[in-house]
């Protein structure tokens, strides 16, 4: 940076980051590394709109793969089924294009900043415009879908839960329709070179209400028959 003299992480966070007290980094510092998600290989068929669409820009414009990769000097987003960006190196490294790093709530208050007149939508409000086939909405939804997918695919093959998989909570309750789709399961199923062992395993949406009620009241119960 000619002006300031800083790279582009340093200035990022001298003018934004530490400004509005994001955990958000261009260059991730040795201190966060631990707190950092293992980010899995895309899909091997996937076909999400913005998938599709990253895709058709970066055919129609081949600097965004050289902005991604440094001009070649490693894969992106993965070399066969190792994420590159898993690299401790190269997280740290300093590459606006593509090394950005936050967690949720950063990203969302860095939009906020940015949105100033636009009021923030709670998850529910996002929900809701997504039953109302509010297209971004529905973008977002499912992309959380997807996700949620993939991570309860992690751990059905973790702790081996051949008996079923159980999805729980208020969001993914409201989501129950989107659930139900095929992007929940394919992306549960997507795990090679286990797809075989997923694709026994059912999943299901739990809508009970007060599910810490109802487990204290059955442990409470169970308590009680022992005494007796």
């Amino acid at each position: 940076m000619g002006i300031t003299s800083l790279t582009p992480g340093r200035f990022f966070r001298a003018t934004v980051g530490d400004r509005l007290g994001l955990r958000t980094w261009i260059g991730l510092p040795a201190a966060e590394r631990a707190t950092v998600a293992w980010t899995e290989s895309p899909l091997p068929d996937e076909a999400s709109p913005a998938a599709l669409e990253a895709a058709l820009v970066a055919a129609e414009n081949p600097l965004v793969d050289r902005s991604l990769t440094m001009g070649g000097a490693f894969a992106f987003p993965a070399d066969g089924s190792h994420v590159t960006f898993n690299d401790p190196a190269i997280q740290a490294g300093e590459i606006p294009a593509a090394n950005g790093i936050s967690t949720a709530e950063s990203l969302a208050r860095l939009y906020a900043a940015m949105q100033p007149d636009r009021a923030p939508l709670e998850q529910h409000a996002i929900v809701k415009a997504a039953q109302a086939n509010d297209t971004e909405a529905g973008a977002v939804t499912d992309m959380f879908v997807r996700m949620l997918g993939r991570f309860a695919g992690d751990m059905a093959l973790l702790f081996k839960a051949t008996g079923g998989v159980y999805v729980a909570g208020g969001v993914a309750a409201a989501l129950g329709q989107r659930l139900d789709a095929d992007i929940f399961r394919h992306a549960f199923e997507a795990h090679p070179p286990y797809p075989h062992l997923l694709e026994k395993i059912p999943t299901s949406l739990v809508t009970a209400n007060e599910m810490g009620l109802l487990g204290c009241a059955a442990y409470a119960a169970m308590l009680a028959r022992r005494k007796n």
